[in-house]
């Protein structure tokens, strides 16, 4: 049920509510709502929202050094982190990030796993996307890190790129899982 204003008046999308450990807020306005009952989400956050947080200043020397030059490529960046706040993902995006040793990429993920929660992401490989057992853990997450784009013989290119299509074009999957029914929906994660 999505969440309403103070006054009753207005009708916040639910998939536009970040939902923080003692409160919701309505990303497009900022408005901060009173957490709810009525409200059901998979993917609340486990730290408390703060409006005057400090700026992150050692972040954005980080980001400095690591896109030294390339202040696009750090707004890129903060548009995926953007995306990966909601479980929405109308937007159809999947993320790669291909730079040279030391170029970042695992303290950004993991900065990225604090920000949305790690108990909202997880982390297969890319050989697993292509297995029934990973697809049913990415049932409720966010984020799917798939750290190390390792492929051996072994890997079923096929299943892989066609379920990352699937996934990210918001199609219905149907798979087994174990001890259960097979489960068909979309996967928000991305």
């Amino acid at each position: 049920k999505a969440p309403k204003s103070q006054d009753g008046k207005t009708t916040y999308h639910a998939k536009e509510i970040l939902a923080f450990k003692d409160s919701l807020l309505h990303l497009p306005t900022m408005t901060k709502l009173e957490s709810t009952a009525d409200f059901f989400t998979l993917n609340a956050l486990s730290y408390s929202f703060d409006a005057n947080a400090a700026k992150p200043k050692l972040w954005r020397k980080f980001m400095l050094e690591v896109f030294a030059g390339s202040p696009k490529s750090i707004a890129v960046l903060q548009e995926v982190f953007g995306h990966m706040l909601l479980p929405d993902s109308k937007f159809q995006k999947s993320f790669m990030w291909n730079s040279p040793t030391r170029g970042g990429k695992g303290t950004t993920l993991n900065i990225l796993q604090k920000v949305i929660g790690e108990h909202n992401c997880i982390a297969p490989t890319m050989g697993g996307i292509g297995k029934d057992a990973i697809l049913a853990s990415m049932v409720g997450k966010q984020m799917a890190v798939v750290s190390d784009m390792q492929i051996n013989k072994n890997t079923n290119i096929s299943d892989v790129v066609g379920n990352i299509l699937r996934i990210t074009g918001n199609d219905s999957l149907t798979f087994d899982r174990k001890f259960k029914d097979a489960w068909t929906g979309s996967l928000s994660v991305r």
